[in-house]
This record gives structure tokens, sequence and C-alpha cells, in this order.
């Protein structure tokens, strides 16, 4: 099977971030300018591995997407997440991404 690696980006007005099943390979940050922020900024971003399927469209099921949450430093940490992802430094922001189990 052929794969792909593609970024999402963790907008800040979302608490989780949901993504076709694969394997996480980089957690870090990305400069983003468009027409809702007036200014470039640095938004945590994650870049992850997919398989792809004959057609080229990712090979994924609802029932195997992957949920992430991030979390700034400080934040209280919800319980309920499966497993430390990684850490983003966005400027003075320092984000910590978490698998969200389930």
């Amino acid at each position: 099977m052929r794969r792909v690696i593609y970024k999402y980006q963790f907008v800040d007005e979302v608490s989780v971030l949901e993504v076709p099943y694969g394997i996480v390979r980089h957690v870090g940050s990305e400069w983003v300018s468009d027409d809702h922020y007036q200014v470039p900024r640095e938004i945590p971003t994650l870049w992850v591995e997919h398989l792809l399927n004959d057609d080229g469209t990712i090979y994924s099921t609802p029932r195997t997407a992957l949920r992430f949450r991030f979390y700034a430093t400080g934040e209280s940490i919800d319980g309920s997440l499966d497993s430390f992802v990684g850490t983003a430094v966005c400027g003075r922001y320092v984000w910590h991404v978490f698998r969200v189990a389930g």
C-alpha cells in the first residue's frame, strides 16, 4: 500500500482535532496568515502518515479516526486521555498534544 503524510493544524476555537487513522510523525508549529487573523501567527500542527487506497484516498473508517486534544502549559489535563503525543512551541505558547481515548 502507498503512504502519504498530511499536516493538520489545530485551530484554537476547536478543543479536539479529528483526523483519519494514521501514525503521528511530527508535532510542531507552522506560521499562518489568513483573512481571519490579521497578523501572521504560529499554530500547533500535526504531521500524520496515512495509508492510501488504490484510488489514492486515505484508508480510514469513522471507527478508526484519531482524535487529539491540545493543552497549554499549566492547563488542567483531562484524566480520560489515552497517551501523550508531543509538544509544539508556538512563539511564547507551548502546547502539549494528547490522543483522546476511544
